[in-house]
């Protein structure tokens, strides 16, 4: 003889909204679009889960599909419907629940316990888009050339995914957070250098001189 335990729930389906994505200053904002398929039996609840894609290891719940990553990987959004009277989410392990887990006990997966889990959910892939010389330690090498070929022998940056490396600026306030990248260069015999900067779009911006990585400043050039 066989039980069958009827269930309409269903947690239907998610787009993501934007992949890949890029952390900013150490953290990126993702999220997901319900598609409008979902069905929630009256009295049961929706919540929303953030897992590591390659476990499904459950890192944070919420009650939109929108999160706050702070480190680079492959993310999926999940959607989970559910009953409060059986299922309490604050009793899920972040970090150790998985949602094949959650999915085990519920009726879609052989369980006894009416719910939805949608175990496909919206990927979203969060990459590390730090510059090559994003710390001090890894400064990229300029060359010092003669001033007449300076212009051809420019170097281009780019410090749009720039985390902060170094000291505070005297052109801001104490413990802003800047976007620095790092260059070195040997003036060998020469007695001067002079460096030439196109800030392009930058309204804030300035240009720090060091004998070494977290060592004295020997030059500094400010503008807002």
């Amino acid at each position: 003889m066989q039980v069958c335990i009827p269930c309409d729930a269903d947690a239907g389906t998610l787009t993501i909204d934007e992949t890949p994505l890029c952390l900013v200053q150490g953290t990126v904002q993702v999220g997901a679009t319900t598609n409008g398929d979902a069905v929630v039996p009256d009295g049961y609840e929706v919540a929303y889960a953030l897992t590591e894609a390659a476990t499904l290891t459950i890192v944070a719940l919420n009650g939109g599909p929108v999160f706050t990553v702070s480190a680079p990987g492959m993310y999926i959004i999940h959607t989970l419907v559910y009953d409060p009277l059986t299922i309490d989410p604050s009793q899920i392990e972040l970090g150790q629940t998985t949602g094949y887990e959650i999915a085990s006990v519920l009726v879609q997966g052989g369980g006894t316990i009416c719910g939805a889990i949608d175990l496909i959910g919206a990927v979203v892939q969060v990459n590390d888009c730090s510059p090559a010389n994003d710390d001090c330690i890894n400064a990229l090498p300029l060359p010092v050339n003669l001033e007449v070929n300076c212009p051809d022998n420019a170097v281009g940056g780019d410090n749009t995914y720039a985390t902060f490396d170094g000291g505070d600026a005297t052109c801001d306030d104490p413990g802003s957070y800047l976007m620095d990248v790092w260059y070195t260069f040997n003036a060998g015999t020469n007695t001067s250098v002079t460096i030439n900067f196109n800030s392009g779009t930058m309204e804030d911006w300035s240009i720090t001189v060091t004998d070494g990585c977290g060592r004295q400043r020997v030059g500094v050039r400010d503008a807002t």
